[in-house]
């Protein structure tokens, strides 16, 4: 039980059940043991509890990233965010194909939470809402992989790029086979 909590932080009971094909309450049963002794913690959230190994070293906000991850819309709602910087609140039901009503639930969710930020410019009534990761959220659901670079044409076929941020420097070479080598 626990190596499965361990490869799915944050599943639940019927997940934990279904694919470990053990009856409700001897899995009830241990998972009270596992907890009483320390080895697992209960995460509940709007009637479904979730599970994580303790100390595995996930923060409040990671855990409930992956529990909002366990939905669909907001599953596709924080992959938007993560393309995007923001994203208006007719932009995400245009894509999402779902109704307002169903867009402001899943986003109060979130914001709720702290993973996304909702801003609406004060007097503006009527303005669209425009929605946006927190910083940790995007700290933590994309940690290395947004680097700003300024490139600038050095001579024909090399591109170099210097990062925004410290400590990164690219020399993209563009060969005569159109393949492009980055050093």
């Amino acid at each position: 039980i626990v190596g499965y909590i361990r490869a799915h932080p944050g599943c639940h009971f019927r997940s934990i059940r279904r694919e470990n094909g053990i009856n409700r309450g001897t899995l009830s049963y241990h998972l009270g043991q596992l907890t009483a002794l320390g080895l697992v913690h209960e995460v509940r959230v709007r009637g479904m509890t979730r599970y994580f190994v303790q100390g595995c070293g996930l923060s409040d906000l990671e855990e409930k990233i992956l529990i909002h991850r366990d939905n669909g819309v907001r599953n596709r709602i924080l992959d938007m965010l993560e393309e995007e910087r923001t994203v208006t609140r007719t932009g995400l039901k245009k894509s999402l194909g779902i109704s307002g009503p169903a867009l402001w639930y899943h986003m109060k969710l979130l914001v709720r939470d702290g993973i996304v930020h909702a801003e609406q410019a004060i007097g503006d009534v009527g303005k669209p809402v425009r929605y946006s990761l927190t910083r940790e959220a995007a700290g933590i659901l994309k940690p290395n992989d947004r680097i700003d670079v300024d490139i600038a044409l050095e001579k024909s076929g090399t591109v170099s790029a210097h990062s925004l941020a410290d400590g990164f420097t690219a020399n993209i070479i563009m060969g005569a086979d159109d393949k492009i080598k980055v050093h």
